[in-house]
């Protein structure tokens, strides 16, 4: 869905317009939603992990969030169009 480069500024229009805009935050809602339905699952699988879900499944994983956003723009995925989420059984706050 994004357009940019590394670093370039994120408009609507290289969003693609409002339509774009709108499906993909519901899009996104569906697979946050997904996440936290499967979380069981996830923490048997993933424990301790950064997932990446789009579309109702997890694209990729990885222990170091570094590691899994290279492992996604080598594979010709955008970070930014999908829900990327720590599993853990611990309760955090994630300062961005």
């Amino acid at each position: 869905m994004t357009q940019t480069q590394p670093g370039g500024k994120l408009t609507l229009r290289n969003l693609g317009g409002a339509q774009a805009l709108r499906q993909f935050a519901e899009q996104y809602e569906r697979d946050k939603a997904w996440l936290e339905a499967n979380r069981d699952h996830l923490l048997k699988e993933y424990e301790e992990s950064w997932v990446a879900v789009r579309g109702g499944e997890v694209i990729a994983a990885h222990r170091n969030i570094d590691d899994l956003v290279r492992k996604l723009r080598d594979e010709g995925q955008e970070p930014l169009n999908m829900v990327i989420e720590y599993v853990t059984r611990r309760k955090m706050t994630l300062l961005l």
